[in-house]
């Protein structure tokens, strides 16, 4: 009996110490994992960075026009206009809106009077208009 005792109380201490190991190398696992996916995404954000500067570098290269630089000097802020080409170009701009602005409250006027128009005839559709004539039964 008291070697059954003392043989479960060894297997016992064998399987705890046993279990103690699996949660080591469980532990030991997961840390590996978890850094093995930190060096994954470390990679994918380099690469991405990478990429995103490539593309900024390969956009630099392309001509851009740019409407502050005079197209008969490369140097910004060089406009080359006179006063009087000045006075001329925001006079035709004022015009062109005023133009835009005329136009677009003559379209809302007309769609204002269409939608008045459909509110006096709502039934607009030939079956409606069958129905409340009587031509065509509401059963049919």
């Amino acid at each position: 009996m008291r070697n059954e005792c003392a043989e479960r109380a060894e297997r016992a201490r064998e399987e705890a110490k046993k279990n103690q190991m699996r949660e080591e190398k469980i532990l030991q696992k997961e840390a590996e994992r978890h850094q093995r996916e930190q060096e994954r995404v470390a990679q994918i954000k380099a690469d991405e960075a990478a990429l995103r500067a490539e593309r900024v570098k390969a956009f630099n290269k392309k001509h851009v026009r740019c409407v502050l630089v005079s197209s008969t000097s490369s140097q910004p802020g060089c406009t080359n206009i006179t006063a009087d080409k000045q006075k001329e170009l925001d006079a035709r701009r004022e015009a062109c809106c005023a133009e835009r602005a005329k136009n677009r409250n003559a379209a809302v006027v007309e769609y204002v009077q269409k939608l008045k128009d459909e509110r006096k005839e709502p039934f607009r559709g030939p079956t409606e208009k069958a129905i409340l004539s009587g031509e065509r039964s509401i059963f049919a």
